[in-house]
């Protein structure tokens, strides 16, 4: 690892046992699991991501919902980004959630549900409740929860269910 901006310590740590395996397990050279840490991640869909630009490598972790979560919900998050950090570096041109991928993250003996990494799907709608919005229409009993933008842009089309034909309203 060599930037990061921000300490969160069980993140660092988590990072640096995920290394350590990833070299045992899949004879990977030290230098090329270095990765850039940034905690700048500013969006109500995305958890993590693990990007390379210019041939730099970085993960980049939404902040927000590390301090809605705490860090130690968050690692399921840590584990898939540097599983596709390990794939990048072992087998370059593989599906993003293929079967190299799944099985890197059995190897790191990652949960099944943190493939999808929706046990903090709740956290990202707390820590970006400002950025949402509720709609709904006549056949759902249950409300969709969506972007403002993405909402605004609904019912300003005045766009239809394409169930039951009824326009979407907006819950307050």
């Amino acid at each position: 690892m060599s930037k990061k901006k921000d300490n969160f310590k069980i993140i660092e740590d988590h990072i640096w046992k995920l290394k350590e395996k990833a070299i045992k397990e899949f004879h990977l050279d030290e230098t090329s699991l270095d990765i850039d840490i940034y905690y700048n991640l500013n969006s109500i869909r995305v958890l993590g991501m693990f990007v390379v630009k210019d041939g730099v490598k970085s993960f980049r972790f939404n902040k927000k919902v590390i301090v809605a979560a705490g860090e130690k919900k968050y690692l399921d998050v840590v584990t898939h980004e540097f599983a596709h950090l390990v794939v990048y570096e072992k087998y370059f041109q593989a599906a993003p959630h293929g079967k190299e991928w799944q099985k890197v993250m059995q190897i790191f003996g990652a949960a099944e549900t943190s493939y999808k990494t929706t046990s903090l799907s709740k956290y990202l709608k707390k820590a970006y409740s400002d950025k949402l919005k509720k709609i709904k229409c006549k056949c759902h009993k249950g409300k969709y929860t969506l972007g403002i933008v993405k909402a605004d842009n609904l019912l300003k089309r005045n766009a239809k269910c394409v169930k039951c034909g009824s326009k979407f309203k907006e819950v307050h």
